[in-house]
């Protein structure tokens, strides 16, 4: 009999053992899970921003073509000189 108990106390400790690395191993994946969905949304957040950065970088790009083209030289003189052309506009927008 009290072999038999021994080995029922050892069979006990074993699954309790069990059971507290199962749980243990599960904690861990559920934090990993957790850790790389927010690396998920933080990296198309950054995506996001930096599409946005990408966007202004090439509306400042077409602006300073602009800016830098033979009629916008020309335009600027002209106002400045007091010869207008019929039609034209101060400071337009470049197109697109």
């Amino acid at each position: 009999m009290v072999l038999n108990e021994r080995l029922q106390r050892r069979l006990k400790l074993i699954v309790m053992v069990a059971s507290a690395i199962v749980f243990v191993a599960v904690a861990v994946l559920g934090f990993q899970i957790a850790i790389r969905m927010s690396q998920s949304r933080q990296e198309a957040r950054l995506q996001a921003q930096n599409d946005e950065l990408r966007r202004q970088i090439a509306e400042v790009e077409r602006e300073t073509d602009w800016l830098l083209s033979d009629d916008f030289v020309t335009d600027y003189a002209l106002h400045h000189l007091g010869f207008g052309r019929p039609g034209s506009q101060w400071f337009t927008r470049p197109p697109g």
